[in-house]
């Protein structure tokens, strides 16, 4: 990415009121979001510059979301864009969004230091294809680069490491690859071992070939298990401070039958504060 804004002129870090969407000249919604920024291509981060409640403990950031739908990388819940959202987080977390077909290579977990890696953790955010081109070199003056593009195909179901162009000698040339793709619960996989963990699928690649590349190829896909927006409203009431009575008629509620529009029917009826209010309409308006 820093690569990139060398060579484009793009900052590192955007903010979203400099996103103009083909064919608008003027978009308010994205001049009303200050503090929201793309970081890199692949990333939106809203910052949280309010005080945490002291009953729910959540602190509340609005932004405007582009269109598409968006994954919070940390939490896993889903948003569809195109709106204005109110998002709550605890202390020490901010909401870091993917949009479908998102591609985010890191370094392998433990592997620490300046030297092109040994290996890598790719998050891929299922939902859309995707590609990225991620680039590497010597950090010389005149730097001798290599460039390992990295494919999503979401019909087909295939992610494809291509086969590394440039000066191979400047990284590695085996390196271990693990995916992490959001938004599969299990799968047949032709092309390493997985572990199934909460609201995604990690694959060990294992060792690949710089020179050849490789591919991963997904069958019979399903969506993950992830906690239910029900099991999430409960988690939150859970923890908040507040009358034990009013969490009590705010629950009772939610466990009734009917769709989303007929719990906040019933919950405008309860006497709840306003920070809790709307950390649950956040969650009954996700898309899970």
């Amino acid at each position: 990415m820093n690569e990139r804004t060398h060579r484009l002129g793009e900052s590192l870090c955007r903010p979203l009121y400099q996103e103009i969407p083909a064919g608008d000249v003027f978009n308010p919604q994205n001049f009303g979001s200050r503090n929201t920024y793309f970081f890199g291509t692949e990333l939106l981060v809203l910052p949280i510059t309010a005080a945490s409640d002291p009953d729910t403990g959540l602190a509340e950031v609005t932004s405007w979301l582009p269109e598409g739908r968006w994954t919070d990388f940390f939490t896993g819940v889903s948003y569809r864009g195109g709106r204005t959202l109110h998002l709550h987080r605890p202390i020490g977390q901010y909401p870091v969004l993917a949009r479908a077909g998102a591609i985010v290579p890191l370094t392998a977990r433990g592997e620490l230091g300046v030297a092109n890696p040994s290996g890598f953790e790719v998050h891929v955010f299922t939902g859309a294809d995707g590609d990225f081109s991620l680039y590497e070199d010597d950090d010389a003056a005149r730097p001798r680069a290599v460039r390992t593009g990295l494919r999503w195909d979401e019909a087909s179901g295939v992610l494809t490491i291509e086969a590394a162009q440039g000066e191979l000698d400047v990284v590695p040339a085996v390196r271990t690859w693990t995916l992490v793709l959001h938004g599969v619960g299990s799968a047949e996989v032709d092309g390493g071992s997985f572990e199934v963990e909460p609201g995604r699928l990690v694959i060990e690649v294992g060792e690949v070939d710089t020179a050849l590349g490789a591919e991963v190829r997904l069958t019979d896909r399903r969506p993950p298990e992830r906690p239910t927006v029900r099991q999430r409203l409960f988690d939150l009431l859970h923890v908040s401070q507040g009358e034990y009575m009013v969490k009590e008629r705010a629950w009772s509620a939610i466990d009734q039958p009917g769709d989303v529009l007929d719990v906040l029917r019933r919950l405008d009826g309860v006497d709840l504060p306003d920070p809790l209010r709307a950390a649950m309409t956040e969650l009954l308006l996700s898309d899970g």
